[in-house]
């Protein structure tokens, strides 16, 4: 305990030292931009209110669209914003503390019609975009909801998977599984370019991880889609996490600091020169699992698990040739399995454990620039390079025999990304939005593993090479009043390596039927390129290795969706989603005994799977319902409660059909959380959030257990194919914090612990070779941690 000793005495020492003096007025500013939601230019001369005041404070913005409001009491508060031309927007919750400044990014629309009368509904809409053209199937996750959902541990993944439709595969991974999609059909983005998987501990060809390298200190306001998404985002099927980072503060330099027993983090923010809009922000952190382990949690691997990232942007905007932003992340992570040092283990000559070395890492570096074509045109041009590199070794020990390496595989794939986006509003009505880019993919594979019956190293991946992904859409949205709204476009992308391509339409309307509730209806053709491993992997056919799969075409699926919405009053929004997918040009195998295999479920299992001679024939449907039930912070507390009921099947290669491995059935999510001040300055806040998750079972292939005793190694039964489902998942996860707010630094004390009850949820099935039978794997048991976090 020596470990967690230390982390008190400094928790200790820091609360001392930035505590000598006590503030007598604790107010902060509250400073922001407003810009037009769909083109991005300033608004000047907008009307800022504090409602929640006494007296009243306001301003108004700049011709930088830019506003700041001195002397706002801590706490939480209401703003209202106006400008002539614009509908009016109330903003609730906004945080005020002393260590660092609140700043804003405020997107207003264009009112449809003209009118001199000013009327402002609260929340009317609480489930708004930040890309104004996406009209349904939408969560927009807001830095402060990013930072409070307990059972995240930091992770946007995680906090994703909270959202209707959504689901984690494991409370150990963070790989989401949207509307049973396979994981590997999320996109990601960051700052409007495409990016690999940006997690740690990833697995080659997959679409999670354990941990997330993106930070959540570092994010600005972000749109998560689950599903028919506009023309803009392409290459995926399942859906979309759009994510933006935040500027750092332009006027004062802050500092944010952060201990526990999970690792280390420090952040920096602040201007360039006093007398230049240009900012930056930077955030790294160093993470070990030892202190947890060393308190007695089992995190389910023989090892310890660590990890580093880092995440930057640099904003410098000007008043000649628009802004220029350059951006940053990166992550490093690493563990060594040593499960033959098992103390547990009954060794005999049959016995075979195996041990892993995995080494991964991840890095995205891009620059945007926008320029603005008068006050109706924004140009916007991203170039970024980002690539996942993936090292992982996995040996064979013996009791009487020496070591076999039996797999390595070492594997960088990376992209150079050039995009460029044109938006037009050709008035109040009419906008549109083009878009041209072309990635180039590099790759560089190598993977080798032993052929015990050969005796020998089979090479089974050895490329390096590049190919390049081009794609181009264009989308129009026309808002004839304040009724209806009309989106529709099209994408168009195109594979280098083997020529395939698709041309996908785009289509949504959304009906305002009163101020407070409307309805929509969206169609989508979506389409994804497969892993490049999948494209290489090499056979052995009639004695030569060869890549079989090099001209598989793209998977395909049509997605469509009827929605409702309704702000029940201030407080409660409620929103109901029923879908409907349809699946095609699936790779599926037509080889004797493997036609259960599809791509519909990769990531199913963690790791790469492989099979020769693959065909785009097979076919799939996803079905369901999502509804969501959310109340908005007032009067001290929160709440949200989701829930999907769906069903998700696939054609195999002889034309049957079965459950995917993520046919789950059923996902129910509570959240909630209660906020306290402890005395009238809000200098003191204790809050509790919690998060109760219930979900059908993961799926599993069923075990023959005849022929795997008779070979001492797990043989499935693949005429069943995912027809066994485990017990139903079960967790509660809580966390427990203490804000104090002092003269210019606020300390927050956190405490949590996931799956509290320690609910045993199966993982999956291993065969134990010593005792020769099926042993259950369970996921992860109680985990809990804490930390301080400093913002000065």
């Amino acid at each position: 305990m020596k470990i967690f000793e230390a982390i008190c005495f400094c928790l200790i020492m820091i609360f001392a030292v930035t505590n000598y003096s006590e503030a007598t007025e604790r107010t902060n500013f509250v400073r922001g931009r407003i810009v037009d939601a769909d083109v991005k230019t300033a608004i000047v001369g907008a009307t800022v209110q504090v409602l929640t005041t006494e007296p009243a404070r306001g301003g108004y913005t700049d011709k930088n669209g830019e506003f700041k409001i001195d002397g706002v009491p801590l706490g939480r508060h209401t703003l209202r914003i106006t400008s002539i031309g614009y509908k009016p927007k109330i903003i609730d919750n906004v945080i005020v503390i002393s260590g660092k400044e609140t700043y804003l990014n405020v997107y207003m629309d264009e009112s449809v019609i003209q009118t001199e009368d000013i009327k402002v509904v609260a929340n009317k809409n609480h489930s708004e975009s930040i890309n104004e053209i996406i009209t349904n199937s939408v969560v927009t996750f807001e830095p402060e909801t990013i930072n409070r959902f307990a059972g995240a541990r930091g992770d946007i993944s995680k906090i994703a998977a909270t959202s209707a439709g959504a689901v984690s595969s494991a409370n150990l991974r963070n790989d989401i599984i949207i509307r049973g999609n396979s994981p590997l059909g999320v996109l990601w983005m960051v700052e409007g370019a495409e990016i690999p998987n940006p997690n740690h501990f990833m697995v080659s060809a997959s679409g999670g991880g354990i941990f997330g390298i993106i930070n959540n200190n570092m994010l600005a306001s972000s749109d998560f889609m689950t599903g028919a998404f506009p023309a803009e985002y392409g290459n995926k099927m399942a859906g979309a996490f759009d994510v933006k980072l935040r500027n750092g503060n332009n006027k004062n330099y802050e500092h944010t600091f952060q201990l526990g027993l999970n690792g280390l983090e420090f952040g920096s923010e602040g201007p360039f020169s006093s007398d230049s809009r240009a900012s930056y922000v930077a955030n790294g952190r160093f993470v070990t699992l030892q202190p947890v382990t060393a308190m007695g949690v089992d995190i389910e691997v023989d090892a310890v698990p660590e990890y580093m990232d880092g995440t930057f942007k640099v904003n410098l905007p000007t008043d000649d040739i628009g802004s220029l932003s350059v951006w940053g992340l990166g992550g490093y992570s690493n563990v060594n399995m040593k499960d033959s040092e098992d103390e547990d283990i009954n060794w005999t000559d049959s016995t075979v454990i195996e041990d892993t070395k995995m080494r991964s890492s991840m890095y995205a570096i891009g620059m945007n620039h926008k320029c603005f074509f008068g006050d109706n045109t924004l140009g916007e041009f991203i170039l970024s390079n980002s690539a996942s590199i993936i090292r992982t070794e996995d040996e064979n020990v013996y009791l009487n025999k020496p070591k076999i390496k039996e797999e390595k595989f070492e594997g960088t794939e990376g992209r150079f990304l050039a995009k460029y986006l044109l938006t037009h509003k050709f008035n109040r009505n009419i906008l549109i939005r083009a878009g041209l880019s072309y990635t180039l993919l590099y790759y560089d594979l190598d993977m080798f593993a032993w052929n015990e019956d050969e005796n020998k190293y089979r090479t089974t991946l050895a490329e390096k090479n590049n190919s390049g992904l081009f794609r181009t859409f264009m989308h129009w949205q026309w808002r004839p009043n304040e009724i209806i709204e009309l989106n529709a476009g099209m994408n168009y992308q195109q594979l280098q390596l083997n020529n395939t391509k698709s041309i996908e339409p785009r289509a949504s309307i959304k009906i305002n039927t009163s101020e407070t509730q409307s309805i929509s209806f969206a169609y989508g053709l979506h389409s994804q390129v497969h892993p490049l491993l999948y494209y290489f992997y090499q056979f052995e056919k009639d004695g030569e290795m060869v890549a079989t799969n090099k001209n598989l075409e793209m998977s395909k699926a049509h997605h469509f969706v009827l929605g409702f919405q309704e702000s029940i009053n201030s407080d409660f929004f409620v929103k109901a989603e029923a879908y409907y997918q349809d699946l095609y040009d699936i790779p599926v195998s037509k080889t004797e005994g493997d036609e259960y295999y599809s791509f519909s479920n990769l990531g199913g299992v963690f790791h790469f799977d492989p099979e020769p001679d693959l065909v785009n024939d097979g076919k799939g449907k996803n079905y369901g319902l999502d509804i969501t039930l959310s109340k908005r912070m007032s009067n001290g507390y929160y709440m949200m409660l989701t829930g999907s009921l769906f069903e998700s099947k696939y054609t195999d290669g002889l034309g049957r059909e079965h459950s995917t491995a993520f046919d789950l059935g059923h996902v129910v999510n509570f959240l909630g959380g209660i906020e306290y001040e402890l005395d009238d300055d809000s200098k003191y806040t204790l809050s509790a959030d919690f998060k109760m998750t219930h979900s059908g079972g993961r799926r599993a292939m069923p075990v023959d257990i005849a022929a795997s005793m008779a070979e001492k190694d797990v043989v499935y039964d693949n005429t069943r194919p995912y027809e066994n489902q485990y017990d139903d998942y079960f967790a509660l996860d809580l966390k427990i914090g203490f804000n104090i707010n002092m003269e210019s630094v606020t300390h927050n004390f956190f405490i949590a612990a996931d799956n509290v009850t320690n609910q045993k949820n199966v993982f999956e099935e291993e065969w134990d070779s010593a005792e020769n039978k099926l042993d259950k794997q369970y996921q992860l048991g109680i985990f809990p941690y804490l930390g301080y976090r400093l913002n000065f």
